[in-house]
């Protein structure tokens, strides 16, 4: 795997990474909250 060298292509890696991350925690916080009152 080759390190993309251009600005663009490292900002546009990074941003994907970041989407991709807070919609797992977005989504994981979701589903917590939902899960939350049928526990208790």
């Amino acid at each position: 795997m080759g390190f993309p060298h251009c600005p663009l292509c490292v900002a546009l890696a990074l941003l994907s990474i970041l989407l991709v991350s807070t919609r797992g925690i977005l989504s994981w916080a979701l589903i917590q909250e939902v899960l939350k009152p049928k526990i208790t």
